[in-house]
């Protein structure tokens, strides 16, 4: 007779060239039917649906366990941090972040920026080649610009280079206040020998004399910044013509003296300039012209102060 409990199913694939034959049981295939549609009819429901509003606050999940042993983990690599480092980490902790004293569950993006905190204070360790060739790069520059990078680095927890230990984070910071120094140090340099060259060879002494600057120094990078003011400042006075050689010497243009407005401002100039010089403060316009470098730096305090003059 006739098999009505059980049947088979031939399949044919969509695009396939072969047809798989199932042979199943009929009643337990019509159970299945019967609920994958009304699983699709409640499908079809549950777009309509909408969440009931509520004023209550979503309930926060328990931190994971893994979250919890993360954070012991990093509060263990805090304490274990040398008191200086762990100084910077207060200073350094990251904006808007409990502290591990404060009752809170941290979540993952938390416990991330205080892991790269962390990373930034003691990362691998530089060599001590590396750190060598930093302390060999500062010696070299002029104590103007060593002073300058020096101040730039330690606000931003760059330890000193005596004493042998640079993260990789500090060394980054140094290596980029360095390269900025040194490249002022280069310009301020070319800045020297090209204005030296633009001088006559009977001109060279005398203004290197009266700028206090050797023949040696002045091609080095390590003259610092007031030795280079007053050696340009001495060189724009000759090529300006406040001062000229004569007889191996320089003499000062007492026509500057009508240019400063009369010997009162001519003298007001140059002590301002010997202010900042660290020279004698002359006493008269006739002690002014009778010293080179204090007529240079005297013409260029004045024509410092013509020129906001005319721009404003």
């Amino acid at each position: 007779g006739l098999d009505v409990t059980r049947g088979l199913i031939v399949h044919l694939p969509a695009g396939a060239g072969e047809c798989h034959l199932f042979w199943v049981d009929l009643e337990a295939g019509w159970t299945w039917a019967r609920r994958a549609a009304a699983i699709r009819e409640m499908r079809k429901q549950a777009r309509s649906w909408i969440a009931p509003a509520t004023d209550l606050a979503r309930a926060v999940e328990p931190a994971p366990a893994d979250t919890a042993e993360r954070k012991a983990q990093l509060l263990a690599r805090l304490r274990s941090l040398p008191g200086e480092l762990r100084a910077r980490a207060r200073a350094e902790w990251p904006e808007g972040v409990p502290g591990f004293k404060t009752p809170h569950d941290h979540t993952d993006a938390e416990l991330d920026a205080i892991e790269a905190m962390i990373e930034r204070l003691c990362g691998d360790p530089v060599d001590d080649g590396t750190i060598a060739d930093f302390t060999a790069r500062l010696k070299a520059l002029p104590p103007d610009l060593a002073l300058a990078v020096e101040a730039d680095v330690k606000p931003r927890g760059v330890p000193h280079l005596g004493a042998g230990v640079l993260s990789a984070h500090d060394a980054a910071v140094l290596e980029g206040a360095l390269a900025a120094a040194e490249n002022e140090a280069a310009e301020r340099h070319m800045q020297r020998i090209r204005a030296i060259d633009t001088l006559d060879d009977d001109a060279v002494a005398p203004v290197l004399e009266a700028a206090a600057v050797s023949p040696e120094l002045a091609e080095d990078r390590r003259l610092d910044d007031l030795g280079h003011e007053r050696l340009m400042a001495v060189i724009e006075a000759v090529e300006r013509g406040d001062l000229s050689v004569v007889d191996g010497a320089l003499v000062a243009d007492e026509a500057l003296i009508d240019r400063a407005g009369g010997k009162r401002q001519l003298n007001l100039a140059a002590r301002a300039a010997a202010d900042g010089h660290g020279i004698e403060v002359p006493t008269s316009a006739a002690k002014v012209l009778a010293d080179p470098l204090l007529t240079a730096l005297a013409a260029r305090e004045i024509n410092h102060n013509q020129h906001q003059e005319t721009a404003a």
